[in-house]
């Protein structure tokens, strides 16, 4: 693959990242001539794939991205077949999202305010909420900071679905497949048990990440959980979510993405164990999307 290469109806402008069988591109429209790229194009070169398991992840991919409609989450614009020069190849287009992961906006420097902190996971946790509310509910299984795009504007998006894996199947075939990365994984997804709430204890290692600058495997633990308390005063709302999202038994975990909301947007007091009453979650079909390129 190379610059000004065509797929399908677009023209390969920058390739933004590389692994052994696969490329991500930025991309514009053939028909677009003089437009900003505004297109993410992932690549899965079929002559340079072993196995048949990574040609399952890219269309476990592109399923979930057309079941989602969030303004926090990519849209799916469309996936296809394309040969070039002998080559098959399987594309997924989708929107590009405008700003810098949390990881790299740590390591140029970045330091969070417990403000900020709390602002991007409340707007995690909605994005959770979302996935948790379908049917069957969707299971991320990458929650970390290099997976979450703070845009210019402030706003969050969560992106990198190659992991997904709907809470029935990863019920009914525990194990399958071990997806995730190393200090923001919980136990239970460790061995192969992922759910819902396992996207929980993602976010919440992603919240101390920013706080601290470390990876969550780095910190002290009591218990095996990691122990917050000698790390740093945190307010009352980061602390009763990260309190319940941080406990290495998945049934401990009980706060619900959307409570957890609340509580960061001091919409309900933190101490209540009662569930909140909040403004209905909206769905996908009240979702208004930023305009294609905005950063919003």
């Amino acid at each position: 693959m190379k610059q000004g290469e065509i797929l399908g109806s677009y023209i390969l402008e920058t390739e933004l990242g590389r692994r052994p069988s696969a490329s991500t591109w930025l991309a514009r429209r053939v028909s677009g001539e003089g437009d900003r790229p505004d297109i993410v194009l992932k690549i899965l070169d079929l002559s340079e794939t072993s196995t048949w398991g990574a040609v399952d992840v890219f269309r476990r991919e592109c399923e979930a991205l057309k079941r989602l409609s969030h303004p926090s989450i990519p849209l799916y614009l469309e996936n296809f077949e394309a040969e070039a020069d002998g080559k098959l190849r399987l594309v997924l287009a989708m929107e590009r999202i405008e700003g810098q992961n949390l990881e790299a906006a740590v390591a140029a420097g970045k330091r969070f305010s417990e403000a900020e902190v709390e602002d991007i996971l409340a707007q995690l946790s909605s994005i959770l909420a979302y996935l948790g509310s379908l049917r069957p509910p969707l299971v991320h299984r990458d929650i970390n900071p290099k997976n979450i795009v703070l845009r210019p504007n402030g706003s969050i998006a969560l992106v990198d679905f190659s992991g997904v894996q709907d809470a029935v199947a990863a019920a009914l075939y525990p194990g399958a497949t071990m997806v995730g990365t190393a200090g923001y994984m919980p136990l239970e997804q460790v061995a192969g048990r992922a759910s819902h709430r396992s996207d929980l204890y993602g976010a919440a290692a992603t919240a101390l990440f920013l706080l601290t600058g470390r990876n969550p495997a780095e910190l002290p633990t009591k218990a095996l959980k990691v122990d917050i308390s000698g790390i740093m005063d945190l307010s009352p709302r980061l602390d009763a979510v990260l309190s319940s999202w941080l406990e290495p038994d998945v049934e401990l975990r009980k706060l619900g993405a959307a409570q957890a909301a609340g509580i960061l947007r001091g919409e309900i007091p933190p101490s209540t164990g009662a569930a909140p009453r909040l403004r209905p979650e909206r769905g996908p079909e009240h979702e208004a999307r930023p305009t294609r390129g905005a950063d919003s």
